[in-house]
């Protein structure tokens, strides 16, 4: 099913695509669904909370096994209007799953929660449910391969961070039995957009921490802090000083240390 991913998240027919697929005799309900979501996510550019709500009511009358994939769509649709509002699309469709007791397929999962943290569109707090997925679905190196796929993506994204991001990371390395892997080359291309996002000069500074492409200081507080919640945790790091105290993108607070634990858990899972 990782087909169903679709490649323009701002176009996704990812519900009336299952539906083909899965419920041949639910045709006009599928596209009744596609034909809500884009009419909703249409006028969701001043108010996308509305879009939700509004698609929330419409959700109630759909068959339980439609809901993850409706909800995915919606999600998919809203991530370049609202990184907020994609991220509840995307809890409320793992709820549905876990509420209702839908089969998961592996695979689709695994990219979707990608697709959604590159999009900067998970909240934090969807780290420790995709965390524990992973845990439960595969085996303890495979796993944490994937858990640093997706942490890669997720920290070269605009998306905020979890404070204990450096704690899960060092949980999941130990669980695989993977050590520091400082003489192993990373073979994965993801970890190069994070090194491109948070070297100096790069689009995500860790470096040149809270300043501008232009080395100007960028916008903050006078005393050079950029205040940010991380998804409810405290944010952790100075505009100012560089290093890896903390990384601005936008405004946006890395936890001390995160793109160094999420380069080497990479390394780590590299290894041969």
């Amino acid at each position: 099913m990782i087909s169903l991913v679709p490649a323009d998240p701002h176009s996704s027919t990812t519900c009336a695509d299952w539906g083909r697929a899965h419920d041949a005799g639910a045709e006009a309900v599928v596209l009744e669904e596609l034909e809500a979501v884009r009419n909703e996510v249409y006028r969701a550019w001043e108010k996308p909370g509305r879009c939700v709500e509004a698609l929330q009511y419409r959700a109630r009358r759909l068959p339980h096994p439609h809901l993850p994939w409706f909800w995915d769509t919606v999600g998919h649709r809203l991530a370049g209007i609202s990184a907020r509002y994609a991220g509840r699309a995307y809890a409320l469709a793992r709820k549905a799953e876990q509420e209702h007791g839908l089969p998961v397929d592996a695979a689709y999962r695994q990219a979707n929660a990608r697709l959604f943290a590159r999009r900067g569109a998970l909240p934090a707090k969807e780290l420790s449910v995709h965390q524990a997925w992973l845990a439960e679905t595969l085996e303890p190196v495979s796993d944490h391969r994937e858990f640093t796929a997706f942490l890669a993506d997720w920290v070269a994204s605009p998306g905020d961070l979890p404070a204990d991001l450096v704690r899960r990371i060092r949980a999941s390395t130990r669980a695989a039995g993977l050590g520091a892997a400082s003489p192993h080359r990373p073979q994965r291309a993801g970890m190069e957009r994070v090194d491109r996002c948070t070297a100096p000069g790069g689009t995500g500074r860790v470096g040149g921490v809270g300043r501008g492409g232009d080395g100007q200081a960028g916008p903050g507080r006078a005393d050079g802090v950029r205040p940010r919640s991380v998804d409810g945790a405290q944010g952790v790091a100075p505009a100012a000083g560089g290093g890896e105290a903390g990384s601005a993108a936008g405004g946006r607070l890395v936890p001390q240390g995160a793109v160094r634990a999420v380069r080497a858990a990479a390394l780590a899972a590299a290894a041969p």
